[in-house]
């Protein structure tokens, strides 16, 4: 296969463009995109990079669009694009109403929201091609990787990590954690496609470097002192058992598919215990707060990690609560927070974020918004779920995305990814891949 030929890499049965050449430029887009993902857009030149894919996607989509134009027009999520797009505009003239003169930094914040409805983006390029989704994902792991290996390589690192310091691998922890435990749960449930045919060559090296990769994820998991998500990686992988336990005479090649993801937890569970005391001590440092709260004096909880969270999560209640259908817009809970009498960061200061990515969609967009969003995942699963019953997309695939949307759903009850640029396009990968078979196979008529 030739490596720079995006259009063999990214397989298709139909044409994605006008022109041949117009289709590498676009799936070149897509494998630029994925790659400069896990990289701070606030890097020189990483940023652009990943900004040009995106555009580079966009642009050969519109010039293509006598080609592309019926299928997305009778497509469900990309009405719902359209739909979300609009009520966005809308938050931003309510956010204006909160936070007068805001209106422009409302729309700057609203671009960044709308990129939720790139999963139809991203099915588009995909084709609905089981080898191009998982090469989509190689892509995205292997840039991850590269990025991570000078750390894992730096002896101080592991030094500081060992003795229970928090570690950012190059960027702030809660994200690094967020990645790393996105990873670790795709090479659990995708052990088989890492390990490829036991009959063809090195194929034990392909398990011993799956097993390393899962070594280091785990090790970058813990270092980062992330307990949102660990505590996403667990409820993630708690969340899936019922559905091996119930789908196991289905899975394909269940002996690599289920052996892949018991050899690989229990890796994960000697890693944990090893870090052990580590661990307990991380969550043992919200011992008052716990008390606290089972005492019902949450209002004295004292301002740790938990503490301050339970201040920034009753204010943001309430102030859903003044309008719960429309919220407070886009772009305003920043700035409503700064007028508050909130509790600061220890080096004094101030929050832009609630910490909890759910709370923070509902105080912005209100119900409303919140309905949008959920349409968008069930219309994903949705999709996901026509092209498992049809023999388009593996078992374990489907596996591997209710373990990685668990974990988002928890790890961002307590982090707000949702107001950074990372939780958009990550969530139009994720569930583009899943949908991009029903977008490409599935009948029109159905929504």
């Amino acid at each position: 296969m030739n490596l720079t030929a995006p259009r063999q890499w990214f397989p298709s049965a139909q044409p994605r463009a006008v022109h041949p050449a117009l289709e590498q430029v676009g799936l070149a887009g897509l494998a630029l995109y994925a790659a400069m993902l896990t990289l701070d857009k606030n890097a020189p030149y990483v940023g652009n990079l990943c900004l040009l894919g995106e555009w580079l996607m966009l642009l050969v989509l519109v010039v293509s669009w006598r080609v592309a134009g019926d299928r997305l027009l009778q497509d469900g999520i990309f009405r719902l694009l359209l739909l979300w797009a609009a009520y966005l505009g809308i938050s931003c003239v309510v956010g204006s109403h909160w936070v007068p003169g805001s209106l422009g930094s409302q729309f700057f914040v609203a671009r960044q929201w709308v990129k939720l409805g790139f999963i139809v983006l991203v099915a588009w390029w995909l084709g609905g091609d089981w080898r191009a989704i998982r090469r989509l994902y190689a892509v995205l792991f292997l840039a991850f990787a590269f990025l991570m290996l000078p750390y894992f390589l730096y002896p101080l690192y592991w030094q500081n990590g060992l003795a229970g310091n928090r570690l950012r691998f190059g960027m702030n922890p809660q994200r690094s954690g967020l990645f790393f435990g996105i990873a670790l749960l795709g090479l659990l449930f995708l052990a088989h496609d890492v390990w490829g045919d036991r009959l063809k060559q090195h194929f034990r090296l392909r398990v011993a470097l799956w097993g390393l990769a899962i070594l280091l994820t785990t090790v970058g998991l813990l270092f980062t002192q992330t307990r949102g998500a660990w505590v996403g990686v667990a409820a993630g992988l708690a969340a899936t058992l019922p559905a091996i336990l119930i789908a196991r005479p289905h899975l394909e090649n269940r002996g690599l598919a289920l052996g892949g993801i018991a050899v690989g937890v229990l890796l994960l569970v000697a890693v944990g215990v090893g870090q052990w005391p580590h661990i307990a001590a991380r969550f043992g440092e919200e011992n008052a707060v716990f008390q606290a709260i089972e005492s019902g004096q949450w209002q004295n909880a004292p301002n740790t990690s938990l503490g301050i969270r339970l201040h920034l999560w009753h204010w943001g209640w309430s102030t859903w609560q003044e309008s719960p259908w429309l919220g407070v817009g886009v772009g305003s809970v920043w700035p409503l927070m700064a007028a508050n009498d909130l509790p600061r960061q220890p080096d004094d200061t101030e929050f832009t974020h609630l910490h909890n990515s759910w709370l923070e969609l509902l105080v912005s967009t209100g119900v409303v918004g919140v309905g949008l969003f959920l349409a968008f995942a069930v219309l994903s699963a949705r999709g996901g779920w026509w092209a498992y019953r049809t023999g388009r997309l593996p078992g374990r695939f489907l596996l591997m995305q209710w373990a990685v949307f668990v974990m988002f759903v928890v790890a961002n009850c307590s982090e707000a990814h949702i107001t950074k640029w990372i939780f958009w396009p990550y969530l139009a990968l994720f569930w583009g891949g899943l949908y991009s078979p029903a977008f490409w196979f599935r009948r029109p008529s159905l929504p």
